[in-house]
């Protein structure tokens, strides 16, 4: 009869440990889950935020573009995606005012650049942490679209193929995919 009561109480011990272990591991797994959500929050906020950069350098161009170039001095300009659909109708026109003045082209280029390595270093950062989560990964594999568009327009526009004939207007020439050295 000793037996059977010290085997009920080793049994009762036993599921008494394995009720307090799931106990635990809920709280862990609660706290890890609570953990990895701020985790992903943060590096989805840090990423989002890179990745407007060069939306703000292509807005606040398009703003310098209208005021140069409207007649109103571009007080008239409205905001959103007004500026957006002016940018699509006259990206030419944009791209060749820019390039009139190599020091905006290069400033350009250079903020273009810079926000361009910014998304790339904070892509490098986060997303490793961020690709585990399905919602993060589909933002990860749009990134990187916009580094090599951000790359593209200021390579575009830090290009000189423009060359003066010496008998009429400015013509485009050897495309070549050569730029400027900076000073």
């Amino acid at each position: 009869m000793q037996d059977h009561s010290l085997v009920a109480t080793f049994l009762a011990e036993a599921v008494l440990l394995v009720g307090v272990y799931l106990v635990i591991d809920e709280i862990f797994q609660r706290r890890e889950t609570r953990r990895w959500s701020d985790v992903t929050s943060l590096g989805k906020r840090a990423l989002s935020a890179r990745a407007n950069e060069p939306s703000r350098v292509i807005r606040a161009t398009l703003a310098q573009f209208a005021l140069a170039t409207s007649p109103d001095g571009g007080r008239a300009q409205p905001g959103g995606s007004a500026e957006y659909l002016e940018l699509t109708r006259s990206a030419d026109d944009l791209e060749a005012w820019l390039r009139d003045d190599p020091e905006r082209a290069r400033s350009f280029a250079d903020a273009m650049r810079r926000s361009a390595t910014r998304l790339e270093d904070s892509i490098v950062r986060w997303g490793p942490t961020l690709v585990e989560d399905p919602d993060s990964a589909a933002l990860i594999n749009l990134l990187p679209d916009i580094v090599d568009a951000a790359r593209s327009a200021a390579e575009s526009v830090a290009l000189r193929p423009w060359r003066v004939r010496p008998s009429g207007p400015t013509t485009i020439r050897n495309r070549s995919p050569t730029t400027c050295s900076s000073p």
